[in-house]
C-alpha cells in the first residue's frame, strides 16, 4: 500500500509545480491591444536639375558613346533614370536648347541621340554624376575635324521615383 499511495504523492507533486510554473508564467505574459492614430508623412517630389558633365568616353565614326550628366536631387529620394531622348527645340525657361561645342569645319548633324527607354539607373538623394549608356552616335562620314570635340546636346531625361 505504501507504493501506491508514493506514486500518487509524487503525481501530486508534479501537478502543484506544473501549474504553479503555468500560472506564473501566465501572469508574466499579460498582452494588450490598443487603437489610434499615427503620424506619416508622403514625400515630395521635386523636379531634379540636370547639366552637362565631362564625359570621358568618345565616339569613333559609326559608333556610340555615353551621355555623362550630372543630376542634383533634391526630393530626398532616390530617383530612377527610365528614359532619355532629344530635347533640342524643347522651350524652357532660358528661350529654346542649343548645343555648344560644334564648329563650322564639325556641325552638329554629324551626332545623332539614340532615345532610350526602359532603363533604371539610380540616382540617389544629393548631387550626383551618372553615365547614360550609348545615347549618343556619330555618323560613320564625320571629317576628321570632330576629332577631340568636346560638346554639350540637350537632353530630356525622365525620372520616376520609388522601386
Amino acid at each position: 500500500m505504501n507504493v501506491i499511495n508514493r506514486a500518487g504523492s509524487n503525481r501530486a507533486a508534479i501537478f502543484v509545480a506544473v501549474f504553479l510554473l503555468v500560472a506564473a508564467t501566465a501572469v508574466a505574459a499579460w498582452l494588450v491591444s490598443s487603437t489610434g492614430d499615427a503620424g506619416g508623412k508622403l514625400a515630395t517630389l521635386s523636379a531634379p536639375v540636370v547639366t552637362a558633365a565631362p564625359s570621358s568616353s568618345g565616339c569613333a565614326p559609326g559608333g556610340s558613346c555615353d551621355a555623362v550628366v550630372r543630376v542634383e536631387n533634391t526630393s530626398g529620394a532616390v530617383l530612377k533614370i527610365t528614359g532619355v531622348s532629344s530635347a533640342n527645340g524643347e522651350p524652357y525657361s532660358g528661350g529654346t536648347r542649343q548645343t555648344t561645342g560644334f564648329n563650322g569645319n564639325c556641325p552638329e548633324s554629324n551626332v545623332a541621340v539614340a532615345p532610350k527607354t526602359g532603363l533604371s539607373v539610380d540616382v540617389p538623394a544629393g548631387t550626383t554624376t551618372v553615365a547614360i549608356p550609348n545615347v549618343y552616335a556619330l555618323a560613320a562620314g564625320a571629317p576628321d575635324a570632330c576629332q577631340g570635340v568636346s560638346f554639350n546636346y540637350p537632353l530630356r531625361v525622365d525620372f520616376k521615383a520609388g522601386s
